[in-house]
Protein backbone atom coordinates (compact mmCIF):
# COMPACT_ATOMS: atom_id res chain seq x y z
CA UNK A 1 0.00 0.00 0.00
CA UNK A 2 1.16 3.51 -0.77
CA UNK A 3 -0.16 6.79 0.54
CA UNK A 4 -2.53 8.56 -1.87
CA UNK A 5 -0.81 11.13 -4.04
CA UNK A 6 -1.66 14.76 -3.27
CA UNK A 7 -1.81 17.09 -6.28
CA UNK A 8 -0.92 20.78 -6.15
CA UNK A 9 -2.37 22.83 -9.01
CA UNK A 10 -0.01 25.60 -10.18
CA UNK A 11 -0.23 27.83 -13.25
CA UNK A 12 3.33 27.19 -14.52
CA UNK A 13 5.83 24.49 -13.68
CA UNK A 14 9.33 24.02 -14.97
CA UNK A 15 11.31 21.31 -16.67
CA UNK A 16 14.91 20.56 -16.12
CA UNK A 17 16.88 19.91 -19.29
CA UNK A 18 18.87 22.66 -20.96
CA UNK A 19 17.58 21.47 -24.31
CA UNK A 20 15.89 18.20 -23.46
CA UNK A 21 17.63 14.82 -23.46
CA UNK A 22 17.71 14.55 -27.24
CA UNK A 23 21.28 15.85 -27.26
CA UNK A 24 22.49 12.56 -25.77
CA UNK A 25 20.46 10.33 -28.11
CA UNK A 26 23.29 9.10 -30.35
CA UNK A 27 26.64 7.70 -29.22
CA UNK A 28 29.75 6.85 -31.26
CA UNK A 29 32.76 5.23 -29.60
CA UNK A 30 35.28 2.38 -29.73
CA UNK A 31 35.98 0.59 -33.00
CA UNK A 32 33.14 1.90 -35.20
CA UNK A 33 30.61 1.20 -32.44
CA UNK A 34 27.52 3.24 -31.71
CA UNK A 35 24.13 3.32 -30.00
CA UNK A 36 20.95 5.29 -30.50
CA UNK A 37 18.35 5.81 -27.76
CA UNK A 38 15.70 7.45 -29.92
CA UNK A 39 13.30 4.52 -29.56
CA UNK A 40 13.53 4.67 -25.76
CA UNK A 41 15.97 1.76 -25.54
CA UNK A 42 19.51 1.33 -26.89
CA UNK A 43 19.86 0.08 -30.48
CA UNK A 44 23.25 -0.60 -32.05
CA UNK A 45 24.54 1.76 -34.76
CA UNK A 46 27.02 0.33 -37.27
CA UNK A 47 27.54 3.38 -39.52
CA UNK A 48 30.13 5.25 -37.45
CA UNK A 49 33.65 6.09 -38.64
CA UNK A 50 35.17 6.58 -35.21
CA UNK A 51 38.02 4.29 -34.19
CA UNK A 52 39.31 5.45 -30.83
CA UNK A 53 41.09 3.72 -27.98
CA UNK A 54 39.57 5.97 -25.32
CA UNK A 55 38.11 9.46 -25.63
CA UNK A 56 35.17 10.42 -27.82
CA UNK A 57 32.20 12.80 -27.86
CA UNK A 58 28.92 13.08 -29.75
CA UNK A 59 26.01 15.51 -29.91
CA UNK A 60 22.48 15.50 -31.36
CA UNK A 61 19.81 18.18 -31.48
CA UNK A 62 17.01 18.39 -28.92
CA UNK A 63 14.85 16.09 -31.06
CA UNK A 64 17.51 13.36 -31.18
CA UNK A 65 18.88 14.00 -34.68
CA UNK A 66 22.65 13.40 -34.92
CA UNK A 67 24.75 16.51 -35.49
CA UNK A 68 28.38 15.35 -35.25
CA UNK A 69 30.90 13.33 -33.26
CA UNK A 70 34.65 13.35 -32.59
CA UNK A 71 37.63 11.54 -31.07
CA UNK A 72 39.27 14.86 -30.16
CA UNK A 73 41.29 14.85 -33.38
CA UNK A 74 38.77 14.65 -36.25
CA UNK A 75 35.14 15.79 -36.36
CA UNK A 76 32.59 13.75 -38.33
CA UNK A 77 29.28 15.22 -39.54
CA UNK A 78 25.96 13.38 -39.62
CA UNK A 79 26.92 11.86 -42.99
CA UNK A 80 29.98 10.38 -41.23
CA UNK A 81 32.44 12.48 -43.23
CA UNK A 82 35.15 14.70 -41.75
CA UNK A 83 33.84 18.27 -41.54
CA UNK A 84 35.58 21.05 -43.46
CA UNK A 85 38.47 22.23 -41.25
CA UNK A 86 37.50 19.34 -38.99
CA UNK A 87 40.84 17.56 -38.72
CA UNK A 88 43.95 18.15 -36.60
CA UNK A 89 42.18 19.20 -33.46
CA UNK A 90 44.66 19.02 -30.60
CA UNK A 91 42.94 16.41 -28.49
CA UNK A 92 44.14 12.82 -28.30
CA UNK A 93 42.12 9.66 -28.80
CA UNK A 94 44.20 8.08 -26.03
CA UNK A 95 42.98 10.68 -23.54
CA UNK A 96 40.32 9.43 -21.09
CA UNK A 97 37.98 12.30 -21.97
CA UNK A 98 39.52 13.60 -25.20
CA UNK A 99 36.48 15.63 -26.14
CA UNK A 100 33.34 17.22 -24.71
CA UNK A 101 30.70 19.06 -26.74
CA UNK A 102 28.68 21.94 -25.28
CA UNK A 103 25.91 23.77 -27.20
CA UNK A 104 26.06 27.57 -27.27
CA UNK A 105 23.26 28.72 -24.93
CA UNK A 106 22.20 31.57 -27.24
CA UNK A 107 22.71 30.16 -30.75
CA UNK A 108 21.40 26.75 -31.83
CA UNK A 109 23.88 26.62 -34.71
CA UNK A 110 27.00 26.93 -32.57
CA UNK A 111 28.76 24.24 -30.55
CA UNK A 112 32.00 24.21 -28.56
CA UNK A 113 34.27 21.17 -28.74
CA UNK A 114 36.62 21.04 -25.75
CA UNK A 115 39.68 18.83 -26.32
CA UNK A 116 42.28 17.39 -23.94
CA UNK A 117 45.75 16.00 -24.50
CA UNK A 118 46.83 12.70 -22.93
CA UNK A 119 49.24 12.34 -20.00
CA UNK A 120 49.72 16.12 -19.69
CA UNK A 121 51.41 16.27 -23.10
CA UNK A 122 51.88 19.70 -24.71
CA UNK A 123 48.61 20.95 -26.12
CA UNK A 124 46.53 21.22 -22.96
CA UNK A 125 42.85 22.10 -22.80
CA UNK A 126 41.58 23.82 -25.94
CA UNK A 127 38.30 24.55 -27.67
CA UNK A 128 37.06 24.77 -31.26
CA UNK A 129 33.77 26.14 -32.60
CA UNK A 130 31.39 24.26 -34.91
CA UNK A 131 28.90 26.30 -36.96
CA UNK A 132 26.03 24.10 -38.15
CA UNK A 133 24.78 26.75 -40.59
CA UNK A 134 27.84 26.08 -42.78
CA UNK A 135 28.39 23.35 -45.42
CA UNK A 136 24.68 23.19 -46.26
CA UNK A 137 23.70 22.47 -42.68
CA UNK A 138 26.27 19.70 -42.13
CA UNK A 139 28.50 22.05 -40.15
CA UNK A 140 32.17 22.92 -40.19
CA UNK A 141 34.88 24.11 -37.83
CA UNK A 142 35.25 27.90 -37.89
CA UNK A 143 38.48 29.84 -37.66
CA UNK A 144 38.05 29.62 -33.87
CA UNK A 145 40.00 26.39 -33.70
CA UNK A 146 42.33 24.91 -31.05
CA UNK A 147 42.04 27.99 -28.82
CA UNK A 148 44.17 27.37 -25.71
CA UNK A 149 42.53 27.60 -22.27
CA UNK A 150 45.24 26.10 -20.05
CA UNK A 151 48.31 23.87 -20.33
CA UNK A 152 49.28 21.34 -19.03
CA UNK A 153 46.07 19.52 -18.21
CA UNK A 154 44.85 16.19 -16.91
CA UNK A 155 42.59 13.97 -19.04
CA UNK A 156 39.53 15.00 -17.00
CA UNK A 157 36.61 17.23 -18.00
CA UNK A 158 32.89 17.49 -17.22
CA UNK A 159 30.04 19.95 -17.75
CA UNK A 160 26.86 20.80 -15.87
CA UNK A 161 24.18 23.47 -15.97
CA UNK A 162 24.56 26.78 -14.16
CA UNK A 163 21.93 27.29 -11.47
CA UNK A 164 20.09 29.64 -13.85
CA UNK A 165 19.23 26.62 -16.05
CA UNK A 166 20.62 28.24 -19.20
CA UNK A 167 24.38 28.66 -18.95
CA UNK A 168 26.87 25.80 -18.60
CA UNK A 169 29.94 25.25 -16.42
CA UNK A 170 32.80 23.32 -18.05
CA UNK A 171 35.09 21.94 -15.33
CA UNK A 172 38.65 20.69 -15.89
CA UNK A 173 41.73 19.99 -13.75
CA UNK A 174 45.29 21.27 -14.29
CA UNK A 175 48.32 18.99 -14.10
CA UNK A 176 51.05 19.70 -11.54
CA UNK A 177 48.46 21.47 -9.43
CA UNK A 178 45.40 21.01 -7.23
CA UNK A 179 43.50 23.61 -9.26
CA UNK A 180 40.11 22.94 -10.81
CA UNK A 181 39.07 25.39 -13.53
CA UNK A 182 35.39 26.21 -14.12
CA UNK A 183 34.76 27.95 -17.45
CA UNK A 184 31.35 29.58 -17.91
CA UNK A 185 29.63 29.17 -21.28
CA UNK A 186 26.82 31.70 -21.62
CA UNK A 187 25.02 33.74 -24.26
CA UNK A 188 28.26 35.63 -24.90
CA UNK A 189 30.29 32.46 -25.48
CA UNK A 190 33.15 31.12 -23.35
CA UNK A 191 34.53 33.24 -20.54
CA UNK A 192 38.23 32.40 -20.91
CA UNK A 193 38.90 33.60 -17.35
CA UNK A 194 37.94 30.55 -15.27
CA UNK A 195 36.81 30.30 -11.70
CA UNK A 196 39.76 28.59 -9.98
CA UNK A 197 39.30 26.26 -7.00
CA UNK A 198 42.59 25.19 -5.39
CA UNK A 199 41.30 22.25 -3.40
CA UNK A 200 41.89 18.52 -3.05
CA UNK A 201 44.51 16.34 -4.70
CA UNK A 202 47.67 17.90 -6.12
CA UNK A 203 48.12 15.97 -9.40
CA UNK A 204 51.86 15.40 -9.78
CA UNK A 205 51.85 11.69 -10.73
CA UNK A 206 51.65 11.51 -14.52
CA UNK A 207 49.38 8.45 -14.63
CA UNK A 208 46.98 10.19 -12.21
CA UNK A 209 45.95 12.36 -15.16
CA UNK A 210 44.13 9.21 -16.37
CA UNK A 211 40.53 8.56 -15.25
CA UNK A 212 37.13 10.19 -15.53
CA UNK A 213 35.68 13.25 -13.79
CA UNK A 214 31.92 13.82 -13.56
CA UNK A 215 29.55 16.37 -12.09
CA UNK A 216 26.37 15.01 -10.53
CA UNK A 217 23.22 15.54 -12.63
CA UNK A 218 21.76 17.81 -9.92
CA UNK A 219 24.87 20.01 -10.06
CA UNK A 220 25.81 19.72 -6.38
CA UNK A 221 28.88 17.44 -6.49
CA UNK A 222 31.93 16.57 -8.55
CA UNK A 223 33.75 13.23 -8.45
CA UNK A 224 37.23 12.48 -9.78
CA UNK A 225 39.32 9.31 -10.06
CA UNK A 226 43.12 9.40 -10.03
CA UNK A 227 44.19 6.24 -11.81
CA UNK A 228 47.69 5.42 -10.61
CA UNK A 229 47.19 6.40 -6.96
CA UNK A 230 43.73 4.74 -6.91
CA UNK A 231 42.13 7.74 -5.23
CA UNK A 232 38.46 8.63 -5.55
CA UNK A 233 37.86 12.27 -4.70
CA UNK A 234 34.49 13.86 -3.95
CA UNK A 235 33.83 17.60 -3.77
CA UNK A 236 30.92 19.98 -3.33
CA UNK A 237 30.09 22.13 -6.36
CA UNK A 238 28.31 25.49 -6.34
CA UNK A 239 26.41 25.78 -9.61
CA UNK A 240 25.96 29.52 -9.07
CA UNK A 241 29.60 30.48 -8.48
CA UNK A 242 31.45 27.61 -10.17
CA UNK A 243 33.49 26.94 -7.01
CA UNK A 244 34.49 23.47 -5.77
CA UNK A 245 35.06 22.88 -2.07
CA UNK A 246 35.07 20.39 0.85
CA UNK A 247 37.13 17.68 -0.83
CA UNK A 248 37.48 14.24 0.73
CA UNK A 249 39.09 11.07 -0.58
CA UNK A 250 38.41 7.33 -0.71
CA UNK A 251 41.34 5.00 -1.41
CA UNK A 252 40.12 1.53 -0.37
CA UNK A 253 40.53 -0.13 -3.77
CA UNK A 254 42.35 -3.20 -5.00
CA UNK A 255 40.87 -5.47 -2.30
CA UNK A 256 38.29 -7.60 -4.12
CA UNK A 257 40.28 -9.81 -6.46
CA UNK A 258 43.81 -8.93 -5.47
CA UNK A 259 44.93 -7.74 -8.91
CA UNK A 260 47.82 -5.35 -8.36
CA UNK A 261 47.69 -4.04 -11.93
CA UNK A 262 44.01 -3.09 -11.62
CA UNK A 263 43.39 0.66 -11.46
CA UNK A 264 40.27 2.78 -11.02
CA UNK A 265 39.23 4.48 -14.25
CA UNK A 266 35.53 5.19 -14.82
CA UNK A 267 32.87 6.83 -12.66
CA UNK A 268 29.29 8.02 -12.92
CA UNK A 269 26.49 9.32 -10.70
CA UNK A 270 23.02 7.83 -10.65
CA UNK A 271 20.24 9.97 -12.17
CA UNK A 272 19.05 11.21 -8.76
CA UNK A 273 22.69 11.86 -7.75
CA UNK A 274 22.53 9.65 -4.64
CA UNK A 275 24.78 6.81 -5.79
CA UNK A 276 28.23 6.87 -7.36
CA UNK A 277 29.67 4.06 -9.45
CA UNK A 278 33.37 3.29 -10.03
CA UNK A 279 35.14 0.84 -12.33
CA UNK A 280 38.39 -0.78 -11.33
CA UNK A 281 39.80 -2.05 -14.60
CA UNK A 282 40.54 -5.73 -13.90
CA UNK A 283 38.10 -6.17 -11.03
CA UNK A 284 34.69 -4.74 -11.89
CA UNK A 285 32.06 -2.24 -10.78
CA UNK A 286 31.57 -0.73 -7.32
CA UNK A 287 28.70 1.31 -5.88
CA UNK A 288 29.00 4.02 -3.22
CA UNK A 289 26.03 5.50 -1.35
CA UNK A 290 26.35 9.27 -0.87
CA UNK A 291 23.36 9.68 1.43
CA UNK A 292 25.69 10.26 4.40
CA UNK A 293 28.16 12.53 2.64
CA UNK A 294 31.44 12.05 4.49
CA UNK A 295 34.56 9.98 3.88
CA UNK A 296 33.88 7.30 6.51
CA UNK A 297 30.25 6.60 5.64
CA UNK A 298 30.80 6.76 1.88
CA UNK A 299 33.76 4.37 2.13
CA UNK A 300 31.80 1.99 4.36
CA UNK A 301 28.94 1.92 1.86
CA UNK A 302 31.10 0.41 -0.91
CA UNK A 303 29.48 -2.61 -2.59
CA UNK A 304 31.09 -4.75 -5.29
CA UNK A 305 28.45 -5.34 -7.98
CA UNK A 306 30.28 -7.69 -10.33
CA UNK A 307 33.18 -8.23 -12.67
CA UNK A 308 33.59 -7.62 -16.37
CA UNK A 309 32.51 -10.08 -19.06
CA UNK A 310 34.86 -13.02 -19.54
CA UNK A 311 34.60 -12.35 -23.28
CA UNK A 312 36.59 -9.11 -23.15
CA UNK A 313 40.03 -9.15 -24.75
CA UNK A 314 41.81 -7.51 -21.85
CA UNK A 315 39.26 -8.29 -19.16
CA UNK A 316 38.81 -4.65 -18.23
CA UNK A 317 35.94 -2.37 -17.26
CA UNK A 318 36.53 1.24 -18.16
CA UNK A 319 34.35 4.33 -18.79
CA UNK A 320 30.89 4.67 -17.29
CA UNK A 321 28.19 6.82 -18.89
CA UNK A 322 24.64 7.63 -17.86
CA UNK A 323 22.07 7.50 -20.68
CA UNK A 324 18.68 9.06 -21.25
CA UNK A 325 16.97 5.75 -20.42
CA UNK A 326 18.16 6.20 -16.81
CA UNK A 327 20.70 3.36 -17.03
CA UNK A 328 24.49 3.51 -16.76
CA UNK A 329 26.53 1.80 -19.47
CA UNK A 330 29.97 0.25 -18.95
CA UNK A 331 32.72 0.18 -21.60
CA UNK A 332 34.34 -3.26 -21.85
CA UNK A 333 37.60 -3.22 -23.77
CA UNK A 334 37.61 -5.57 -26.75
CA UNK A 335 34.03 -6.83 -26.35
CA UNK A 336 31.02 -6.40 -28.66
CA UNK A 337 28.72 -5.60 -25.75
CA UNK A 338 28.51 -2.90 -23.11
CA UNK A 339 27.81 -3.72 -19.50
CA UNK A 340 24.80 -2.02 -17.94
CA UNK A 341 23.67 -0.95 -14.47
CA UNK A 342 19.92 -1.30 -14.96
CA UNK A 343 18.67 0.43 -11.80
CA UNK A 344 21.41 2.83 -10.71
CA UNK A 345 19.18 4.62 -8.18
CA UNK A 346 18.75 1.38 -6.18
CA UNK A 347 20.94 0.23 -3.30
CA UNK A 348 23.49 -2.56 -3.64
CA UNK A 349 22.60 -5.62 -5.69
CA UNK A 350 19.22 -4.08 -6.50
CA UNK A 351 21.11 -1.84 -8.93
CA UNK A 352 21.14 -4.97 -11.13
CA UNK A 353 24.48 -4.86 -12.93
CA UNK A 354 24.97 -7.09 -15.99
CA UNK A 355 28.23 -7.43 -17.91
CA UNK A 356 26.26 -8.52 -21.00
CA UNK A 357 23.98 -5.53 -21.15
CA UNK A 358 23.55 -4.37 -24.74
CA UNK A 359 24.88 -5.70 -28.03
CA UNK A 360 26.98 -3.56 -30.38
CA UNK A 361 26.10 -5.75 -33.36
CA UNK A 362 29.66 -7.04 -33.84
CA UNK A 363 31.29 -3.64 -33.36
CA UNK A 364 33.84 -3.35 -30.56
CA UNK A 365 33.92 -1.36 -27.35
CA UNK A 366 37.23 0.06 -26.21
CA UNK A 367 37.91 2.09 -23.06
CA UNK A 368 35.79 5.19 -23.71
CA UNK A 369 32.15 6.31 -23.95
CA UNK A 370 30.97 9.80 -24.98
CA UNK A 371 30.39 12.29 -22.13
CA UNK A 372 27.63 14.92 -22.18
CA UNK A 373 26.45 17.90 -20.18
CA UNK A 374 25.45 16.04 -17.01
CA UNK A 375 22.27 18.07 -16.51
CA UNK A 376 20.75 16.26 -19.49
CA UNK A 377 20.30 13.26 -17.17
CA UNK A 378 18.59 14.95 -14.23
CA UNK A 379 15.60 12.65 -14.90
CA UNK A 380 12.84 13.90 -17.17
CA UNK A 381 10.31 11.65 -15.48
CA UNK A 382 10.16 8.70 -13.12
CA UNK A 383 7.55 6.00 -12.65
CA UNK A 384 6.72 4.03 -9.52
CA UNK A 385 4.38 1.08 -8.87
CA UNK A 386 4.84 -1.02 -12.00
CA UNK A 387 2.71 -4.13 -11.43
CA UNK A 388 -0.35 -4.96 -13.50
CA UNK A 389 -3.33 -3.12 -11.97
CA UNK A 390 -1.16 -0.85 -9.82
CA UNK A 391 -1.81 2.88 -9.70
CA UNK A 392 1.45 3.62 -11.57
CA UNK A 393 2.66 7.06 -10.52
CA UNK A 394 4.32 9.17 -13.24
CA UNK A 395 6.27 12.20 -12.02
CA UNK A 396 7.78 14.84 -14.30
CA UNK A 397 11.03 16.45 -13.13
CA UNK A 398 10.69 20.01 -14.36
CA UNK A 399 12.56 23.30 -13.98
CA UNK A 400 11.68 25.82 -16.73
CA UNK A 401 8.28 27.34 -17.43
CA UNK A 402 6.07 25.43 -19.87
CA UNK A 403 2.76 26.24 -21.52
CA UNK A 404 1.52 22.67 -22.10
CA UNK A 405 2.37 19.11 -21.11
CA UNK A 406 1.11 15.77 -22.37
CA UNK A 407 1.75 12.10 -21.69
CA UNK A 408 1.31 9.09 -23.96
CA UNK A 409 1.37 5.93 -21.83
CA UNK A 410 1.96 3.61 -24.79
CA UNK A 411 -1.29 1.67 -24.41
CA UNK A 412 -3.60 4.14 -26.12
CA UNK A 413 -4.13 6.27 -22.99
CA UNK A 414 -2.96 9.88 -22.57
CA UNK A 415 -2.97 12.63 -19.95
CA UNK A 416 -2.33 16.36 -19.70
CA UNK A 417 -1.74 16.32 -15.92
CA UNK A 418 1.81 17.06 -14.80
CA UNK A 419 2.11 14.02 -12.49
CA UNK A 420 -0.60 11.56 -13.57
CA UNK A 421 -1.58 8.13 -12.24
CA UNK A 422 -2.27 5.35 -14.74
CA UNK A 423 -3.02 1.63 -14.45
CA UNK A 424 -1.96 -0.99 -17.01
CA UNK A 425 -4.15 -4.03 -17.62
CA UNK A 426 -1.54 -6.27 -19.27
CA UNK A 427 2.11 -6.95 -18.46
CA UNK A 428 4.67 -5.91 -21.07
CA UNK A 429 6.89 -3.13 -22.38
CA UNK A 430 5.32 0.27 -23.07
CA UNK A 431 6.91 3.23 -24.87
CA UNK A 432 5.96 6.20 -22.68
CA UNK A 433 6.35 9.70 -24.09
CA UNK A 434 6.40 13.01 -22.21
CA UNK A 435 5.97 16.12 -24.39
CA UNK A 436 6.47 19.65 -23.07
CA UNK A 437 6.09 22.97 -24.87
CA UNK A 438 8.44 25.63 -23.49
CA UNK A 439 6.51 28.70 -22.35
CA UNK A 440 8.72 31.47 -23.77
CA UNK A 441 10.02 30.08 -27.08
CA UNK A 442 7.24 27.62 -27.84
CA UNK A 443 9.81 24.90 -28.54
CA UNK A 444 8.67 21.30 -28.19
CA UNK A 445 10.70 18.90 -26.04
CA UNK A 446 10.03 15.17 -25.96
CA UNK A 447 11.37 12.40 -23.75
CA UNK A 448 10.69 8.78 -24.67
CA UNK A 449 11.32 5.88 -22.34
CA UNK A 450 10.36 2.21 -22.47
CA UNK A 451 8.94 1.04 -19.14
CA UNK A 452 8.11 -2.52 -18.17
CA UNK A 453 4.89 -3.50 -16.40
CA UNK A 454 5.11 -6.80 -14.52
CA UNK A 455 2.68 -9.43 -13.36
CA UNK A 456 2.50 -9.33 -9.56
CA UNK A 457 4.49 -12.25 -8.10
CA UNK A 458 3.00 -14.49 -5.42
CA UNK A 459 4.80 -15.35 -2.18
CA UNK A 460 3.31 -18.72 -1.27
CA UNK A 461 2.85 -19.83 2.35
CA UNK A 462 5.51 -22.20 3.66
CA UNK A 463 6.12 -24.33 6.73
CA UNK A 464 8.31 -23.16 9.56
CA UNK A 465 11.98 -24.12 9.60
CA UNK A 466 12.65 -26.44 12.55
CA UNK A 467 16.02 -27.48 13.95
CA UNK A 468 17.38 -29.11 17.09
CA UNK A 469 19.08 -26.85 19.59
CA UNK A 470 22.16 -29.04 19.87
CA UNK A 471 23.83 -27.17 22.72
CA UNK A 472 20.70 -25.74 24.39
CA UNK A 473 21.87 -22.13 23.93
CA UNK A 474 18.86 -20.97 21.85
CA UNK A 475 20.98 -20.25 18.74
CA UNK A 476 21.43 -22.29 15.54
CA UNK A 477 22.31 -21.68 11.88
CA UNK A 478 19.49 -21.84 9.30
CA UNK A 479 19.56 -21.91 5.50
CA UNK A 480 16.70 -19.55 4.69
CA UNK A 481 17.16 -20.10 0.95
CA UNK A 482 15.91 -23.67 1.40
CA UNK A 483 12.45 -22.05 1.40
CA UNK A 484 12.90 -20.45 -2.04
CA UNK A 485 11.43 -23.26 -4.12
CA UNK A 486 8.32 -23.57 -1.92
CA UNK A 487 7.79 -19.80 -1.78
CA UNK A 488 8.03 -19.48 -5.58
CA UNK A 489 6.08 -22.73 -6.17
CA UNK A 490 6.94 -22.92 -9.86
CA UNK A 491 7.20 -19.18 -10.61
CA UNK A 492 10.43 -18.28 -12.39
CA UNK A 493 12.90 -18.32 -10.84
CA UNK A 494 14.23 -16.20 -13.72
CA UNK A 495 13.04 -12.62 -13.32
CA UNK A 496 12.14 -13.09 -9.65
CA UNK A 497 14.17 -12.83 -6.47
CA UNK A 498 13.49 -13.88 -2.88
CA UNK A 499 14.81 -11.75 -0.03
CA UNK A 500 14.43 -12.31 3.70
CA UNK A 501 13.92 -9.69 6.43
CA UNK A 502 14.11 -9.73 10.22
CA UNK A 503 11.32 -7.17 10.72
CA UNK A 504 8.68 -5.07 9.02
CA UNK A 505 10.88 -2.03 9.59
CA UNK A 506 13.70 -3.69 7.66
CA UNK A 507 11.26 -4.57 4.87
CA UNK A 508 10.12 -0.96 4.57
CA UNK A 509 13.71 0.28 4.66
CA UNK A 510 14.70 -2.43 2.14
CA UNK A 511 17.43 -3.88 4.36
CA UNK A 512 17.39 -7.64 3.67
CA UNK A 513 19.30 -10.31 5.58
CA UNK A 514 22.76 -10.40 3.99
CA UNK A 515 23.67 -14.02 4.82
CA UNK A 516 20.48 -16.05 4.21
CA UNK A 517 22.37 -19.30 3.52
CA UNK A 518 24.06 -19.29 6.94
CA UNK A 519 21.69 -17.23 9.05
CA UNK A 520 21.87 -17.31 12.85
CA UNK A 521 18.55 -16.74 14.56
CA UNK A 522 18.23 -13.84 17.00
CA UNK A 523 15.42 -15.21 19.17
CA UNK A 524 13.40 -18.34 19.91
CA UNK A 525 10.53 -18.93 17.47
CA UNK A 526 11.77 -15.94 15.41
CA UNK A 527 9.49 -14.52 12.69
CA UNK A 528 11.07 -14.09 9.24
CA UNK A 529 9.48 -12.11 6.39
CA UNK A 530 10.08 -13.41 2.84
CA UNK A 531 9.62 -11.03 -0.09
CA UNK A 532 9.22 -12.17 -3.69
CA UNK A 533 9.92 -9.31 -6.08
CA UNK A 534 10.56 -8.67 -9.75
CA UNK A 535 14.26 -8.23 -10.50
CA UNK A 536 14.77 -4.60 -11.47
CA UNK A 537 11.49 -3.44 -9.96
CA UNK A 538 11.49 -4.31 -6.29
CA UNK A 539 8.35 -2.24 -5.60
CA UNK A 540 6.39 -4.99 -7.41
CA UNK A 541 6.32 -7.69 -4.72
CA UNK A 542 4.41 -10.00 -2.40
CA UNK A 543 5.35 -11.26 1.07
CA UNK A 544 4.83 -14.25 3.31
CA UNK A 545 6.14 -15.19 6.76
CA UNK A 546 7.41 -18.21 8.63
CA UNK A 547 9.11 -18.95 11.97
CA UNK A 548 12.48 -20.35 12.95
CA UNK A 549 11.81 -22.96 15.64
CA UNK A 550 14.29 -24.69 17.91
CA UNK A 551 13.52 -28.00 19.56
CA UNK A 552 15.28 -29.18 22.68
CA UNK A 553 17.55 -32.08 21.78
CA UNK A 554 16.76 -35.39 23.60
CA UNK A 555 19.32 -36.25 26.28
CA UNK A 556 20.71 -39.71 26.96
CA UNK A 557 20.47 -40.37 30.74
CA UNK A 558 23.38 -42.47 31.95
CA UNK A 559 22.57 -45.16 34.53
CA UNK A 560 25.05 -46.50 37.12
CA UNK A 561 26.90 -49.69 36.32
CA UNK A 562 25.47 -52.96 37.68
CA UNK A 563 27.37 -56.23 38.34
CA UNK A 564 25.53 -59.58 38.49
CA UNK A 565 26.42 -63.10 39.26
CA UNK A 566 25.19 -65.89 37.00
CA UNK A 567 22.29 -66.80 39.29
CA UNK A 568 21.11 -63.17 39.96
CA UNK A 569 18.24 -61.18 38.32
CA UNK A 570 18.64 -57.42 37.43
CA UNK A 571 15.99 -54.98 38.55
CA UNK A 572 16.34 -51.32 37.39
CA UNK A 573 14.40 -48.41 38.77
CA UNK A 574 12.98 -46.64 35.69
CA UNK A 575 12.54 -43.45 37.67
Amino acid sequence: MRLPYIYLIVLFFTFNFLNGQGEASNWYFGENAGLTFNSGMPVALVNGNLNTAEGCAAISDSQGNLRFYTDGRSVYNRDHLVMPNGSQLQGNSSSTQSGLIVPHPGNQNLYYIFTLQSLAAPGGLRYSVVDMSLDNGLGEITTDKNILLHDPTTEKITAVSHSNGTDVWVIAHKYGSNEFTSYLVDINGININPIISAVGNNVTVLADTIGQMKASPDGTKVAVVYNESEILELLDFDATTGMLSNAFQINSFGTNMGTNSSKIYGLEFSPRSRFLYITETFEGVYQFDLINYNAVDVDNSKVFLGSQSSNTVTGSNNSLQLAQDGKIYVAQDGYDRLGVINNPDELGSLANYSSNGVTLNNKISRLGLPPFVQSYFDIGFIVENVCVGDASQFTANLSQAYSSISWDFGDGSTSTIENPVHSYAIAGDYNVSLSVVEAVTGQLFIENRVITIYNTPIANSVNDLIQCDTDANGVETFDLTSQNASILNGQGPNGLRVDYFESTADLIADVPITNPINYTNTSLNQLVIARVSVVGSEDCFDTTTFHLQLLESPQLLLQPEYFLCDNQQLTVDAG
